[in-house]
């Protein structure tokens, strides 16, 4: 069920009837004006009565944790191929409630609709900024002040109100105080600083960025003054004077400078707090470094500055927060965390006077390839999916309620399937758009057809014009080939995107997915030839303490809460509370074939198993070990007839003449049947080619061209 936004965009939910999911939804006011004919700007949502009003007579029964994440996500998650997957990867295990995001214009409604969030991307006119929530949007904020955006949530039946923001970066002080000039991006005389003060004030008050940190604070002044929880963040562009104080004056080539940047402290002075100082006093052990994350992202390290300065600069900096008003009434913050690979992992300090202290800051990360116990990082240099770490903060809030009486509005308009056709094989498609009062007749709006996996702007499948602002009554029609239809079945969801350009930047507005049960009800699709990705299994049949343990999936359900777990296989009792999950991953949503990478499990017996919409009935299970020592296994535990029989080791002597060779079971080490040196290697792989007949065998690790077997694996061939 949807609402239309009510007047110049904001919009009361009053009380409604009851829905069978238990929640209710209002009648809103039909919207009749123009939509965006004139920019909106900071609202007096008084006259709407929807700023509530906080009370000290109001009665909390229940607390609500509210995770609360920003992240950027550098170009779309177009950066690499893997960037939108891993992106989900990492959010659906971090399972924030509010995510703000930032250079996101491509990828904020890829990502609700993966995840199963509310969204809010501002105006037609906006771009970068999104706000994903689970909890109902209220009302949407919108101002002149672009990309700022606001809404107010209804969390579990108490106002929230939260505003995402990327400031602008242009006249960034923070180069100037390491001695480049910001405004022409070239080393100042001899790469002095600017340590003066005044000068810094002087170069900033002509920055957008300390004019749209004022817009923060007019636009949630009234929300302020009601006592409404208030809780904002996004990537600010410049560090804070909480970092750049004299314990850091040595450190990131701050060169001595000690500088309150405007934009923060104007925001400290209107009574709000950074939530990462607020847990992590101490800037030296607890930078909170978010960007850059890789020394190849570093803006100060081209060739002019480093012939004029000798070396690259260190730019890294805290640029990613979250604030919140500490005076709300109970509304505890947590916990702060950082999301990614550590801040020495591919970054390292550029002067060799003040290198990065040897066992790394305190600062605690979190995320998919960070062990939650010990800390360790399994990151490789291209597995986050941006240029910038995220960061979380973790709240606790009074609340009425557990649950929710309220559904979120509709801010978006909505591509509606009229009819299905076959047409020659070919799948025809006729649409309309609904609500299409959202769209800005400024723009030429486009219809994409293309695959869930593909990135935004990709037409492999098709692509609609769309002129002006469609009739209700409008249809449109796309034709959709055989090919690219057999190039998908099984991998991926058919989807059609309405996007327009913001800035020369593709933004998607909203996205329908056609599910391969509708479209094979009208066209019969033959997938492509040749074989499917691995079936569900580990890579290998065996693995040494610390090895990382790899699940591959194919032609799961593909749902949003879809996971793989890990474990006790000397356990008889199935997976549940009595035998929890040793680890687990979740698939990231709509996905059907990939793989899950396990670190740090310790030697014992597992089985990983395959679990749907997070319950713990199992659909598939496949077993493997670890061991302390040398370890041999093969590629899988069943062969067909004649199939290369695939073999690793690990953690072998080294001897020269160390050797594998394949036996039947319980055969004696001098009846091997095929048999290879390893080399003198400790590690690695060998195949082997040779035909084995149906039955059961064993390869074995032997040491030094002796008969000693040190390690053993079973397998089968069909």
């Amino acid at each position: 069920m949807k609402k239309a936004l009510t007047l110049a965009i904001t919009l009361a939910l009053l009380g409604g009837c009851k829905q069978e999911s238990g929640t209710k939804t209002g009648d809103s006011i039909p919207y009749t004006g123009p939509v965006w004919a004139n920019p909106i700007t900071s609202v007096n949502n008084t006259e709407h009565g929807v700023v509530p009003v906080e009370s000290t007579t109001n009665t909390y029964n229940d607390e609500t944790e509210l995770k609360v994440l920003t992240a950027n996500l550098g170009s779309s998650l177009t950066a690499t191929d893997k960037a939108f997957t891993n992106a989900v990867a990492e959010l659906v295990i971090l399972n924030a409630d509010i995510i703000f995001t930032q250079d996101a214009e491509g990828a904020n409604a890829r990502l609700a609709k993966a995840l199963g969030m509310e969204l809010w991307a501002g105006q037609d006119t906006t771009s970068s900024v999104g706000i994903l929530s689970k909890y109902p949007i209220l009302e949407v904020l919108d101002t002149q002040g672009n990309p700022q955006i606001g809404a107010v949530l209804d969390v579990n039946g108490r106002q929230v109100v939260v505003w995402g923001n990327h400031l602008s970066n242009a006249l960034n002080t923070s180069q100037d105080a390491r001695g480049i000039n910001s405004e022409l991006n070239t080393p100042y005389d001899n790469c002095a600083a600017i340590n003066n003060t005044d000068q810094l004030d002087q170069i900033t008050s002509d920055a957008l960025r300390v004019k749209q940190a004022q817009n923060i604070v007019d636009v949630l002044a009234e929300y302020k003054a009601s006592g409404t929880p208030i809780i904002f963040g996004g990537e600010f562009s410049e560090p804070s004077g909480l970092d750049w104080a004299n314990a850091t004056i040595s450190m990131f080539d701050h060169g001595g400078v000690v500088y309150d940047f405007p934009s923060h402290k104007l925001l400290r002075d209107a009574g709000y707090t950074d939530s990462y100082r607020m847990i992590h006093s101490n800037p030296e052990t607890h930078p909170g470094i978010t960007w850059p994350i890789r020394q190849e992202d570093s803006s100060l390290d081209s060739s002019k500055i480093v012939a004029k300065c000798g070396r690259a600069l260190d730019d890294r900096d805290r640029v990613d927060f979250i604030y919140y008003d500490q005076t709300a009434r109970d509304v505890t913050l947590n916990s702060a965390t950082l999301i990614g690979p550590k801040t020495t992992q591919f970054f390292t300090s550029p002067d060799p006077a003040n290198p990065d202290p040897q066992t790394g800051y305190e600062d605690q990360h979190q995320g998919r390839l960070i062990n939650s116990d010990t800390g360790t990082s399994r990151y490789e240099i291209d597995d986050f999916p941006s240029t910038h770490l995220w960061y979380m903060a973790t709240f606790t809030i009074a609340t009425p309620a557990d649950t929710t009486e309220h559904v979120s509005l509709d801010s978006t308009s909505e591509i509606d399937i009229i009819k299905l056709e076959d047409v020659n094989n070919n799948l025809k498609v006729t649409f309309n758009i609904k609500d299409s009062l959202f769209m800005n007749i400024a723009f030429q709006y486009v219809v994409d057809v293309t695959a869930s996996t593909e990135e935004p702007g990709s037409t492999i499948g098709g692509t609609v014009g769309v002129n002006g602002r469609p009739e209700a009554d409008d249809e449109y029609t796309v034709t959709i080939s055989s090919t690219f239809l057999s190039n998908y079945k099984n991998r991926a969801d058919v989807e059609l995107r309405l996007t327009h350009n913001v800035s020369n930047i593709g933004r998607v507005d909203t996205i329908k997915t056609l599910t391969w049960e509708e479209i094979e009800a009208v066209v019969n699709v033959i997938g492509i030839e040749g074989p499917l990705p691995s079936p569900f299994s580990t890579n290998k049949t065996a693995y040494s303490v610390g090895e990382t343990v790899t699940v591959a999936y194919h032609s799961v359900q593909g749902g949003r809460n879809d996971r793989v777990g890990i474990f006790d296989a000397d356990s008889e009792i199935p997976p549940g509370a009595n035998n929890p999950v040793i680890q687990e991953l979740y698939i990231p949503a709509f996905e059907i074939a990939g793989s899950l990478s396990f670190i740090d499990l310790p030697a014992g017996n597992y089985y990983a198993a395959l679990l749907y919409n997070d319950s713990f009935t199992v659909e598939e299970t496949y077993g493997f070990e670890v061991v302390e020592g040398s370890v041999i296994a093969t590629s899988k535990r069943e062969y067909e007839a004649e199939e290369p029989v695939e073999v690793f080791f690990n953690n072998a002597p080294g001897n020269t003449k160390d050797w594998i060779a394949i036996y039947e079971v319980g055969a004696d080490n001098t009846e091997n049947l095929d048999w290879a040196y390893i080399n003198g290697e400790t590690e690695g792989s060998h195949t082997f080619y040779n035909a084995l007949s149906s039955g059961n065998y064993e390869i074995r690790l032997l040491t030094d061209d002796s008969f000693e077997s040190i390690a053993v694996a079973e397998f089968s061939v069909n």
